[in-house]
């Protein structure tokens, strides 16, 4: 005859049934937690790859173009907008794809940061512009700006990357970070026109090695097109 739980009992003291149901329960739960990140989480193979593509691509072009003077012929500089813009679009819509229908505290970080990226970069763009009007008409102008842009522009992303890694305790986000604040100073003590092949390889590089280390991760840990895990 079966008989209720005394709340003496020891936990092993149960029915070897409900032992089992209350494993499986948990078991379950953790299958259900480990979809539901996978779903909701950014792929960081794509990302990290896209991005990778484009500053590999991007910057080698310029490097490869560039003339005795040091500058990258017009169809380089629009190939490397043209491949930074499709990062961006691919990312935003990745991004919000994975993170529709998310609420609570997950929703406002996620927005924050975001948000974050947007203000930084205007800021940037203001401080480029300005540099640009005053370096245009100096001997040695062009060069002033490309490192300046490259730098700031760089600079905001390791940066934001080191930030999102401390705000999710992401270890690999914010060595990725560290490593683009790396290669750009780098960058920034060669000058052009290696300055490109710094980024090219080394930046880009360190990109795409990102977008493998994750897909081996993912492999290894049976969760395909998840990036990392976020403790809800």
């Amino acid at each position: 005859m079966a008989r209720f739980p005394d709340p003496q009992d020891e936990p092993g003291d149960g029915p070897p049934e409900a032992s089992l149901d209350a494993a499986e329960s948990l078991r379950i739960i953790a299958a259900q937690r480990t979809v539901v990140a996978r779903d909701t989480t950014p792929d960081g193979r794509l990302i990290f790859g896209v991005w990778g593509v484009a500053w590999l691509l991007g910057y080698l072009a310029m490097y490869l173009s560039s003339d005795e003077s040091h500058a990258p012929a017009p169809w380089a500089g629009a190939a490397f907008a043209a491949l930074l813009a499709s990062a961006i679009v691919v990312t935003a819509v990745h991004t919000s794809r994975r993170s529709a229908g998310l609420r609570g505290e997950s929703s406002r970080v996620g927005a924050m940061y975001g948000t974050a990226w947007v203000v930084c970069f205007v800021v940037g763009f203001a401080l480029i512009g300005r540099i640009a009007s005053w370096a245009v008409d100096v001997e040695g102008g062009g060069a002033i700006i490309t490192i300046a842009s490259n730098g700031i522009s760089c600079l905001i992303v390791a940066a934001l990357y080191m930030a999102g890694g401390a705000v999710w305790d992401d270890r690999r986000m914010f060595l990725l970070g560290l490593w683009i604040g790396v290669v750009v100073t780098a960058a920034t003590v060669v000058g052009t026109p290696y300055l490109y092949l710094v980024m090219a390889l080394a930046g880009g590089g360190g990109f795409l090695v990102a977008a493998v280390v994750e897909h081996v991760r993912a492999v290894r840990d049976g969760t395909p097109g998840r990036a990392r895990t976020r403790e809800a």
